[in-house]
């Protein structure tokens, strides 16, 4: 896939030193409906300044394929699978995914944890 990055944020900077052992990454695909593609981008690009106020989330990066028109590719990565529970309900978050979710067609998601230092299903 070739994708261009869009929006988002890399680790905090003031976690350094941290204990990664206990992140919780989810890589998604998200098929939205014909032509709403841009629609999707701006919500996600508006929403990212609530979406890196909550501490937990670590990293959310969202990608737009150069070869696949009606698709957004989001990563996203929180400090543990509890927190991710948390941040789900956290009305910045919710508020983001809420908005966009009449647009999307289909999401593919796959979760990964930390296993002896690499990511793992």
């Amino acid at each position: 896939m070739n994708a261009l990055p869009v929006a988002g944020f890399l680790t905090r900077p003031d976690d350094e030193g941290r204990d990664y052992n206990t992140d919780y990454t989810r890589c998604g695909k998200i098929t939205v409906k014909a032509g709403d593609r841009d629609r999707v981008l701006s919500i996600l690009k508006e929403g990212i300044s609530s979406i890196s106020s909550i501490p937990e989330i670590r990293s959310f990066l969202v990608f737009q394929p150069l070869d696949e028109v009606d698709s957004v590719y989001i990563w996203e990565r929180s400090a543990s699978p509890t927190a991710f529970s948390e941040i789900e309900e956290n009305n910045s978050y919710s508020k983001v995914m809420n908005e966009m979710k009449s647009f999307i067609d289909a999401a593919e998601v796959t979760a990964y944890r930390v296993a002896g230092g690499y990511l793992s299903k």
